[in-house]
């Protein structure tokens, strides 16, 4: 008998101790959300702006001209560390990000771009279907480097289909 009602105190115990851990499990992921739901709010929207970083300044000002036509700022950076400071400056809305940039690539700034922040990786070096598969690891969009007008239209049409409604 002394056993049985020490078994059964035991099992009281044990699931009112499981109640409390579900309950305060609750709190906490409640109380996650709601810091979520803070910072996303106090985090300033993205501009409408695109920035486009390549290491050759020809190319580069060929993109820019293209995108221009969108009617919204366009952002120049030859290289990931002048990148970071117009991201954390600017806030653009997308990035338009050549594969190889010297000696480095862009996957890591991609990788560490905010989650407003849309990209298109292109490259007229390096094989698509090679990079493919890095362009997803990094969540962004993958185009050859224009090379006609129709090509030129395409990658404008997809960076504004990256863009913020104008308020």
């Amino acid at each position: 008998m002394i056993v049985a009602d020490s078994v059964l105190l035991g099992a009281s115990a044990l699931a009112s101790a499981c109640a409390l851990l579900e309950t305060s499990r609750a709190a906490l992921a409640l109380s996650i959300d709601q810091m979520l739901e803070r910072d996303r709010r106090s985090c300033p929207a993205p501009s409408r702006s695109v920035l486009v970083l390549d290491d050759s300044p020809a190319v580069r000002l060929a993109t820019v001209h293209a995108l221009a036509a969108l009617g919204v700022p366009v952002l120049e950076a030859a290289s990931t560390s002048e990148a970071r400071v117009a991201i954390r400056q600017s806030r653009p809305a997308a990035i338009v990000a050549d594969y190889l940039l010297g000696t480095e690539t862009c996957l890591a700034l991609l990788r560490d771009r905010p989650a407003f922040c849309r990209a298109v990786i292109v490259s007229g070096r390096v094989d698509l279907a090679t990079l493919a598969p890095l362009a997803r690891a990094v969540s962004a969009d993958l185009r050859g480097r224009p090379l006609d007008l129709d090509e030129e239209r395409d990658l404008c049409d997809l960076v504004r289909s990256y863009l913020p409604e104008a308020v």
